[in-house]
């Protein structure tokens, strides 16, 4: 794996390496509000429809008792490696800041407007 000499330079490989939803994907990283009692839960996969569904009927152990759950944010990756690590990134201490700059640009409203998009999916998940 590559080494980076900075944060900011992990940051900006994922975020040049991220594909455009329009893209043929695999895998998906995902981060997901809790309805129930408002904290964020990280995770990959390769379909995020269903992987919501467990996680909002209460077949995933660790959010079952947590649910109901929306998307507030995904990733998408053609390898099971890249989501893996940004993933594992997201859930670092300088992963969360940048998700927490991330989410709060996207919920500003710009010059008055509507509140920005974006987005990336999810097996393994992180509570937070």
């Amino acid at each position: 794996m590559r080494r980076f000499e900075s944060a900011r330079r992990l940051r900006r490989y994922h975020l040049k390496n991220a594909m455009k939803p329009t893209d043929s994907m695999q895998y998906t990283v995902y981060v997901l509000r809790s309805l129930k009692d408002g904290k964020l839960y990280t995770g990959y996969t390769k379909d995020l429809s269903k992987r919501l569904k467990e996680h909002n009927t209460g077949k995933t152990e660790s959010t079952r008792w947590r649910a109901p759950f929306t998307v507030v944010y995904t990733e998408k990756y053609s390898s099971k490696d890249e989501a893996e690590a940004r993933e594992k990134y997201l859930k670092s201490g300088k992963g969360r800041e940048e998700l927490q700059k991330i989410l709060k640009r996207r919920t500003t409203p710009a010059f008055g407007g509507a509140p920005a998009s974006g987005g990336a999916p999810a097996s393994g998940g992180q509570d937070w």
